[in-house]
């Protein structure tokens, strides 16, 4: 074999074992982040958490209040609210409800994710592991990579606690969004942060501040009964085995004909029942005036396949893009 071509190969060889070894580098950081903050994972005990969180967005300031009874995947309720907005979410073995006084604003969806402590998106593949100071802290910084998206989790070297996650989104309409944890203190087994600071492109900044975490032994069974005015959805026991719903008939929507820009984008939340048709069709975000009202008429009109979930269709809620360019 020709010396260059030896060369080559070994060159090749060191590569890929060298990803591997920063492939599992990565997932085991990873896992041990996710471990040490868990505080939902299966055979933890029941918890009340309670917390406050102040908006900043559209130089405007608003404030909120978020509530969770958690005594397993399978039985938990939350309930957050701000200014007129309330929701309510309770899932009890299969079942799940969903009540709200007015459309969610899209800051309760920030909220909600951030307590919830992220994991390794689905897909995602290591890059790279890098070793650098965060906030004064040594950490590991995971890079990872999906087809859409390129996400950074920093987890803190000597404790394994999760400092930041980054997530960028490459597409039409740019999106990013930032989220740090800090002041962690000790819950039973794990750690968890009582300072939360989410921000992105929608939103300057959510500051989230966990007032207490509280062993709940028995909580009162009442609470996972079915709010009133609720929303029933279905609650799949292997969200991991969980499909999505997909549109299969999603016509464009006509552009507005007074509108003399070049395009908007509005987001939409619905409902997809387990036939496939969409239900309560809400402005998450708004393109303006005209083009939110197309983008719901529009999609009253779409047909889905509707949720698996072991092979059963579900109910579920989920979120649609509907964009809006004006022809050529």
């Amino acid at each position: 074999m020709p010396r260059n071509v030896l060369v080559l190969l070994l060159l090749i060889t060191w590569a890929s074992l060298a990803l591997a070894d920063k492939q599992q580098e990565g997932i085991e950081v990873l896992s041990r982040a996710i471990e040490t903050s868990n505080i939902r994972a299966e055979g933890a005990p029941p918890f009340t958490l309670k917390a406050t969180f102040h908006v900043s967005q559209d130089g405007q300031r608003r404030v909120g209040t978020y509530s969770e009874t958690w005594v397993s995947k399978d039985r938990w309720r939350r309930e957050i609210a701000s200014g007129t907005s309330h929701r309510i979410e309770v899932v009890n073995g299969r079942k799940r409800w969903v009540a709200e006084d007015e459309a969610s604003p899209p800051f309760f969806g920030y909220v909600i994710g951030a307590l919830q402590m992220g994991g390794r998106p689905p897909g995602a593949k290591v890059k790279d592991v890098a070793n650098k100071r965060v906030d004064g802290i040594q950490a590991h910084c995971v890079h990872l990579e999906t087809k859409y998206t390129k996400e950074v989790y920093c987890v803190a070297a000597d404790d394994a606690t999760l400092l930041n996650d980054e997530l960028s989104i490459n597409g039409d309409f740019r999106r990013q969004r930032s989220i740090s944890y800090a002041e962690y203190a000790k819950f039973g087994n794990h750690l968890f942060p009582r300072i939360l600071r989410y921000g992105s492109t929608d939103v300057r900044s959510v500051d989230i501040a966990v007032s207490a975490i509280s062993a709940e032994a028995l909580p009162d069974s009442t609470l996972f009964s079915a709010p009133t005015g609720g929303l029933e959805l279905g609650n799949c026991p292997a969200p991991e085995k969980m499909t999505a719903p997909r549109p299969v008939f999603n016509p464009d929507p006509p552009y507005p004909e007074n509108d003399t820009g070049t395009g908007s984008v509005v987001v939409l939340s619905l409902v997809v029942d387990n036939s496939g048709t969409p239900h309560n069709i809400r402005v998450a975000r708004t393109g303006g005036r005209a083009f939110d009202d197309y983008a719901v008429r529009t999609v009253q009109m779409w047909k889905f396949q509707p949720a698996m979930c072991l092979g059963e269709s579900m109910a579920t809620a989920i979120n649609v893009e509907v964009s809006f360019r004006r022809s050529r």
